[in-house]
């Protein structure tokens, strides 16, 4: 019989005991994404500021997102972005919003009550152009299919789009109500991944491959997170940290002869679009993890984004000045403009 008291390290019947130590390593969401692409930063691109603990929209409490990416064949390539801004369970509590459009690109759903009241409520979806109205129904099935009492009354869901058509067959309809309630059920707080998914599958970029997204900044207490559908700008213009880079790398530019045949087709040239979600946060002491702002201020910082030039698009400073000006209007819940 054997030994129950055997030597330490050896099983009853003397064999040697195999012991396997695994070592479990978590990503660094400010260096690869989800699925393991790198992001700037791995790439040493000196990006400025201090971002959040994930560098990306989801660092606003209550914030989530998920995709619905279509990639069939050699013709498909689009997909659905969904965003909560509170949650599902958040939906029908409004939040403070505003609207700004630097060129006339990039239609969007709920506009006209956005202007009015300076909030909307419920899930945001991004898709390509011609699927806006689908992704507005779907938005709709959703909330009649989980929250009926808040579909009782009316709904103006945003829904939002940037043109994919160069890599996309955005005539053929491949975007369907489905899709949608998909990307919405899909929505998670956490990482996100970034490129080629969800309504960024199909977009270009300064004539690379465009996308979704993300990134976040702290601020004394503050967080400010942005998601973007980046679909936009011409070799040519292309400046990264700084450095232009345009003229660099404009010998290989495959969307070249295509820009030049159809002058103003969406994501070719610099007349495109890019659709952006802005959320800020105040400290959690104050008012539950989130700052209501007014609508003039989400009015103000994309303009300011887009046309300041007296300091960098989107630096701390300019973030800082607006927030002093947000900090004017720490009401417990704003869903006007203030007197």
């Amino acid at each position: 019989m054997p030994d129950r008291h055997g030597p330490v390290g050896t099983s009853g019947n003397d064999a040697p005991r195999i012991v396997t130590l695994v070592t479990v390593t978590t990503p660094d969401p400010h260096q690869t994404t989800p699925g393991g692409k790198p992001r700037a930063r791995a790439l040493g691109i000196p990006f400025g500021g201090r971002p959040g603990p994930l560098n990306a929209i989801t660092d606003v409490p209550g914030v989530e997102v998920g995709y619905t990416t279509l990639i069939e064949g050699s013709t498909v390539r689009t997909g659905v972005t969904a965003i909560h801004p509170r949650g599902p369970a958040g939906t029908g509590d409004p939040v403070a919003a505003g609207f700004h459009s630097q060129n006339g690109n990039g239609e969007m759903t709920g506009v006209s009550w956005i202007n009015e009241s300076g909030t909307f409520d419920g899930p945001v979806a991004i898709t390509n152009t011609h699927a806006v109205g689908v992704a507005h129904a779907g938005i709709i099935a959703w909330t009649v299919t989980h929250y009926p009492v808040v579909a009782e009354v009316w709904l103006l869901p945003v829904a939002a789009e940037t043109w994919d058509g160069y890599l996309n067959d955005i005539n053929g309809h491949h975007v369907t109500e489905q899709h949608v309630m998909t990307a919405i059920e899909a929505a998670r707080p956490g990482p996100v991944e970034e490129g080629s998914v969800g309504g960024g599958t199909g977009m270009n970029c300064y004539h690379f491959k465009g996308g979704s997204g993300t990134a976040s900044r702290l601020v004394d207490d503050y967080t400010v997170g942005v998601f973007v559908q980046a679909n936009f700008g011409a070799r040519r213009e292309l400046v990264l940290a700084g450095v232009p880079l345009g003229d660099a790398l404009a010998d290989d530019d495959p969307m070249l002869d295509w820009d030049k045949a159809a002058p103003g087709s969406g994501s070719g040239g610099s007349d495109s679009s890019c659709s952006s979600a802005l959320a800020p946060t105040a400290d959690r002491g104050s008012t539950g993890g989130r700052l209501p702002i007014a609508r003039r201020l989400f009015e103000r910082r994309p303009r300011r984004l887009l046309a300041e030039k007296q300091l960098p698009k989107g630096s701390p400073g300019a973030v800082q000045r607006d927030l002093q000006l947000i900090q004017r209007y720490r009401y417990k819940r704003i869903q006007v403009d203030p007197p």
